[in-house]
């Protein structure tokens, strides 16, 4: 018995296509199509259109030194703005610094002092942009969430984690 010869053979359906016009969708749409899949990737399709959520166990810490590691949430590249946790181990000393943005810091855990001034779980210090910040340590350690200039590590193999990681979130971003 002879196979029916289908009418829409590979030759015309590449010609129909290839003859089609390319039409985007709005730029709103594209926003919303990207968006949905971002979250289909994660997981998460409950995630609202523009947002992203970084889960606690999500990240990879960065060491900033032998005390200090950091894990970045979020980097603005438009404003150069970077949203990270701060971890100090007990005795940590983060040296004096100035800053190019202003500066935003939440203490999550322990404490943390800036010179004579100290900082307490729950306190929230915030530094003008040109100003500098004394020499920061903790006694005890602590957490911190930090919302400032984009920080790199010393070291080589750091800031190639650190510029790796800026790369895939513009990827994200996008």
């Amino acid at each position: 018995m002879n196979k029916p010869t289908d009418p829409f053979d590979d030759s015309l359906s590449h010609s129909l296509l290839d003859s089609a016009p390319d039409i985007a969708p709005a730029p709103a749409r594209q926003q919303v199509m990207k968006d949905r899949l971002l979250a289909r990737v994660a997981g998460d399709l409950s995630l609202p259109t523009g947002a992203r959520t970084v889960r606690a166990q999500q990240g990879d810490w960065i060491r900033f030194d032998d005390h200090i590691d950091f894990k970045i949430l979020h980097c603005d590249q438009a404003s150069t703005v970077q949203t990270a946790l701060w971890r100090l181990k007990p005795g940590a000393v983060f040296p004096s610094h100035d800053h190019q943005v202003d500066e935003e810091c939440l203490v999550l855990e322990g404490e943390l002092a800036f010179g004579e001034h100290p900082l307490f779980a729950g306190d929230f210090h915030f530094m003008k942009a040109g100003h500098v910040h004394p020499v920061g340590w903790s006694k005890s350690g602590c957490l911190l969430m930090i919302r400032a200039d984009p920080v790199e590590p010393p070291g080589r193999v750091a800031g190639a984690l650190l510029a790796v990681h800026n790369f895939v979130q513009r990827l994200r971003d996008r």
